[in-house]
């Protein structure tokens, strides 16, 4: 079993702490304050690696960079701002189960996305 680094622990504490998704330049902007000498390069690799390994999970939303969480069991809908390019997650309040809408399908995951202005930049 690999040891976990110091700069894996560090991306992991900064998602850990984030209610959205980050882009890797996110990423490393708060990881540095834990380890002053990670750069780009290593955050993409420990990314990789994360992923790998399903602790983390890649937000693709069309038209804008990769973002990154902790992968838990939710799955989420996704809201990014016109303005300030953010990714907000949200839960869908529908009471219909989706494997009742998708019959005969093997559900693993889902993920909506929605755009507009979020609620601070609308002001």
């Amino acid at each position: 079993m690999k040891r976990i680094t110091r700069q894996q622990e560090a991306i992991i504490q900064v998602l850990l702490k984030e209610t959205h998704p980050l882009t890797a330049y996110e990423i490393l902007n708060r990881s540095v304050k834990a380890v002053q000498s990670i750069n780009l390069s290593t955050i993409y690799r420990n990314l990789k690696y994360l992923l790998e390994k399903e602790t983390i999970r890649r937000i693709e939303i069309p038209g804008d960079t990769p973002r990154y969480e902790i992968k838990d069991s939710q799955s989420y809908n996704y809201f990014l701002c016109d303005a300030c390019m953010q990714v907000f997650r949200w839960h869908s309040k529908t009471n219909v189960p989706l494997e009742s809408q998708l019959q005969g399908f093997l559900i693993k995951n889902y993920s909506v996305s929605v755009y507009g202005t979020c609620c601070d930049c609308k002001r």
